[in-house]
């Protein structure tokens, strides 16, 4: 979607993660940027308890090649 990461400067994995409890969870804070840059990308906020507004929850790509929620937030990413 980004091949030159013009829109999505950075790629949060499992490495990105704090274990609170038994749970892996994303916490921005430990990012050391402004949490208002900060967007999450995926199909549950659940792994993001402490920063839920920050998420765009889309539904779980399938392998449907039709699926164009990615591109439909297009718009918003380009705003930000």
């Amino acid at each position: 979607m980004d091949p030159n990461q013009q829109i999505i400067a950075q790629r949060l994995g499992r490495e990105s993660t704090v274990l609170k409890g038994s749970h892996y969870i994303k916490d921005f804070s430990y990012l050391g940027r402004p949490i208002n840059e900060v967007i999450y990308i995926d199909a549950s906020d659940e792994n993001v308890p402490y920063h839920k507004d920050n998420c765009i929850v889309l539904p779980e790509w399938k392998g449907d090649m039709e699926d164009r929620a990615l591109y439909d937030i297009l718009p918003f990413l380009l705003c930000k």
